[in-house]
């Protein structure tokens, strides 16, 4: 039975956390976060210090959630529910201190409760992403109402109004407490007039300014073009485990067209017409593998020593393959460099760069590919394989296997990720999800 998002959170994750000395700090108050939660989407907010954003993350994704290449959004294969976990500084209000995000009091479920004055302060500030270069974004009514009954609690007007003088000036408290006035509605123009209240006081935003803006350009970790291969012999579940990475991290960008899936082995998946070509070599290597002196292909008989079954057996990869090979690079650097998409390749071209086909140009060539962010290796039974795709024999698999393993080995050393193909795919993806969280 599949636990649900608040089950997960607040009995597992939070409990999980504490036993580690480490609390998480709520971002909104408790109304806001039980109505994302009752809804079923949505991400919930919340805060850790720097120094222990690295076990939170790592307790997180003990749980099925997971980030992807250093992101700070965390979501689950199972719901639809997302964390977001600031750490270090509040982006949208980075003039709040480490201390202010991580004193006040713990609730019931087990969070940390912002003082009200400070809370007042991510949940007015928020919206406006005064720092940043989204802003305009409405007050919802329930925003509102929430606003006006924390400005009215006693005592919390003045927190409020103290802090703003005390860490930006007067002249943007005077702003706040004007826009509050207000009901909290505003135009372009005092927006803007906010904004400059803000950055005259503090200069040093304006380099904050200044980067958010760069990276506002620029794709974020998790949306750089990349190449992740996921190398296995026939049978392992290669194509299951991409169809199921491209869904999670279609869902995780919320974008499909983001990720391009690529085959990039020889049988198949020519960008040249060249399947015929590829068809003939492996009824001819099949053939002679088994022990076949000939193989008849339409009107032709051909022999294992003569000059046809040669024809077929080297000169394709030699001459032919370097042209094919040329129009994968440039596709795929295009892929990643101009639209910078994540493209997941079934096998890659570092799976047989130290074949005896594999020509001096060829290798030339492939050399010039990008190599992948991270590459998986699926290993397993191999009669376990050969049940899914009766194409090779068992002991075939396990030959091409432990070749595969040496030869990824060799040119990736450490780097190389092995997943377990003799569990279920929901488990191999967990354990690839896993080792995604990291550049």
């Amino acid at each position: 039975m599949v636990s649900t998002f608040q089950t997960v959170l607040f009995d597992r994750i939070i409990p999980a956390l504490h036993n580690r000395q480490i609390t998480l700090t709520a971002l909104r108050d408790s109304n806001s976060i039980d109505e994302v939660i009752r809804s079923r989407e949505g991400d919930v907010d919340f805060y850790v210090s720097e120094i222990n954003w690295n076990l939170a993350s790592e307790t997180i994704r003990e749980y099925g959630f997971y980030n992807l290449f250093d992101n700070q959004i965390f979501r689950s294969i199972e719901h639809s529910n997302v964390i977001d976990l600031y750490h270090g500084s509040y982006k949208r209000a980075p003039f709040l201190s480490d201390s202010e995000l991580t004193y006040g009091k713990l609730s019931e479920k087990g969070l940390l409760e912002l003082k009200p004055h400070i809370l007042l302060i991510v949940l007015m500030l928020h919206p406006l992403d005064l720092t940043g270069v989204r802003g305009n974004r409405r007050y919802t009514e329930e925003r509102k109402i929430t606003l006006q009954k924390l400005y009215n609690q006693h005592g919390v007007k003045q927190q409020f109004l103290e802090w703003c003088r005390l860490s930006i000036g007067t002249r943007f408290a005077k702003r706040v407490e004007s826009f509050a006035l207000n009901g909290y509605e505003y135009t372009r123009v005092s927006l803007l007039r906010m904004k400059f209240a803000l950055f005259s006081a503090k200069p040093r935003l304006l380099k904050y300014l200044t980067r958010r803006v760069i990276a506002k350009f620029s794709p974020a970790p998790h949306l750089k073009g990349r190449v992740i291969s996921v190398m296995g012999v026939d049978g392992s579940g290669k194509t299951t485990l991409l169809s199921e990475l491209q869904k999670f991290i279609e869902s995780y960008n919320g974008s499909s067209s983001k990720v391009q899936y690529s085959y990039m082995g020889r049988q198949a998946g020519h960008r040249l017409p060249l399947n015929w070509c590829a068809n003939m070599f492996k009824r001819i290597s099949r053939s002679f593998k088994q022990g076949g002196e000939s193989i008849t292909s339409g009107k032709r008989t051909l022999s294992k020593e003569g000059i046809a079954a040669k024809t077929f057996n080297r000169p394709i990869w030699q001459f032919v393959f370097p042209f094919e090979y040329s129009i994968r690079l440039i596709e795929i650097w295009y892929l990643v460099l101009f639209r910078r998409k994540i493209v997941l390749a079934d096998r890659y071209v570092d799976d047989f760069s130290h074949d005896n086909t594999c020509s001096y140009v060829l290798r030339k060539i492939i050399n010039l590919f990008p190599k992948p962010s991270h590459v998986f290796l699926i290993l397993g039974d191999t009669k376990k394989f050969y049940s899914r795709k009766r194409e090779y024999s068992p002991d075939e698999l396990n030959e091409m296997q432990e070749k595969l393993l040496a030869c990824l080995k060799t040119v990736y050393g450490d780097r190389l990720i092995i997943l377990d193909g003799n569990q279920t795919s929901s488990v191999v993806l967990a354990q690839a999800l896993a080792a995604l969280h990291t550049s």
